[in-house]
């Protein structure tokens, strides 16, 4: 009896594989798994090193840049690597985020989010960076609420606001 209990999750995962098979047409199943998981999501944008990023950073920058009641979101996925000379400024309602296992492994030389046209940071809010290193001597991160930086490695100065600007939050 308790080999047959053993054996009952085997059979049922079995049993399953083969009714999945059976329901889900060939060419369906084919054009499934030849898609990226992030195809036909328009606010994700996963670059490598070798891609022209700097095109697609600037293009998502023009369109958030005074999108502060934006329904837009962007996530920017940055694959393992060094990204040379890469310049990214982040605007509302956008992530950067590095994929790597180790923040060390996806290197950003100028990244930053200044202050507002107001002079201050206390609307920028929505934007946020993860696993990556920042390799700038002089990084800006003037946020505001909703505003993280988080796993992140920062090899120079961080500046929590720019040009004797005032900022008021953010979490790290």
């Amino acid at each position: 009896m308790q080999h047959g209990a053993a054996a009952m999750p085997f059979v049922i995962a079995i049993i399953v594989a083969v009714f999945s098979a059976l329901l889900v047409p060939p060419a369906l199943a084919a054009d499934a798994s030849s898609k990226p998981w992030y195809a036909g999501l328009e606010g994700v944008k996963v670059v490598s090193p070798s891609d022209n990023v700097q095109q697609v950073v600037d293009e998502v920058f023009k369109s958030q840049q005074h999108a502060q009641f934006s329904a837009n979101r962007f996530a920017l996925l940055f694959t393992k690597g060094e990204y040379k000379d890469l310049k990214v400024q982040i605007a509302y309602y956008t992530s950067v985020i590095g994929v790597a296992k180790d923040p060390n492994e996806v290197r950003l030389p100028h990244v930053w989010s200044l202050n507002g046209d107001e002079g201050g940071a206390t609307q920028n809010f929505w934007r946020s960076i993860e696993g990556v290193t920042m390799t700038d001597p002089f990084v800006v991160w003037a946020v505001s609420q909703g505003a993280p930086l988080r796993r992140a490695v920062v090899e120079g100065d961080l500046y929590l606001s720019d040009n004797g600007g005032w900022s008021s939050g953010g979490f790290m």
